[in-house]
């Protein structure tokens, strides 16, 4: 199936049940990170940067309750999520993707949306960003990158499916979330620890960015670039 397909039309009923249990699980596991992850000194920072420097309207800071953009949200968000690395992730990829996925998935869902839908884009959303992530291994074995490189690209499909852009704004999301996205070389993370993790808000802020980009663009003018 074309990712454009799996990304829009992606079913419940077509992820085989065991794949079901381990995206509810998945994402329990996550939700329990972003949990846990309010409690450190970067998710306070973090949040107090976002509303000073973002502000807005349209989402809101978890177990803080005010209310920012989306982008401010996702990326505040991320960081939270991904500030304990205590969330699951793929050897293949060599990386997670929940926090960035997390952060996207809860700032972009519409509010009349099931659970059903909800775990579908989960689920579509971790396939896209693994698959990403293996590519990306393939392309340039010669450098180690955070998962933040391709977790956009999953993040961009998830919001692809729950802002229902269309075919066309959905190829150029893709694309511009693969041009965009962080690179961000994991050994300096492991050399000097430091707070930035994965830079899992990062990647989650910068499609949130691209996708309220897209949304103001004609049809006609994204055929044309």
């Amino acid at each position: 199936m074309p990712v454009i397909n799996f990304i829009h039309q992606l079913k419940l009923q077509d992820i085989p049940e065991a794949i079901q249990q381990e995206g509810v699980r998945s994402l329990l596991d996550t939700l329990g990170a972003a949990i846990i992850g309010r409690k450190t000194h970067v998710s306070h920072i973090v949040n107090e940067y976002v509303v000073t420097v973002s502000g807005g309207k349209g989402a809101f800071l978890w177990l803080d309750g005010r209310e920012v953009s989306m982008p401010a949200a996702a990326f505040a968000n991320g960081m939270t999520t991904d500030a304990m690395g205590i969330y699951g992730g793929h050897p293949l990829a060599r990386g997670t993707a929940g926090a960035t996925l997390l952060a996207t998935l809860l700032a972009t869902i519409p509010p009349n949306a099931t659970g059903q839908e909800l775990l579908t884009s989960w689920i579509m959303g971790f396939e896209v960003a693994f698959r990403a992530g293996i590519a990306l291994n393939k392309r340039d074995s010669s450098r180690a990158h955070t998962a933040c490189t391709w977790n956009a690209i999953g993040s961009a499909a998830i919001a692809s499916r729950l802002l229902s852009l269309s075919v066309s704004q959905t190829k150029h999301a893709l694309g511009i979330a693969e041009y965009t996205a962080p690179v961000a070389p994991i050994t300096r993370t492991v050399a000097y620890p430091t707070m930035l993790r994965t830079g899992a808000g990062w990647a989650a802020w910068q499609v949130l960015r691209l996708h309220y980009w897209l949304s103001k663009i004609s049809q006609d003018h994204l055929l044309s670039i």
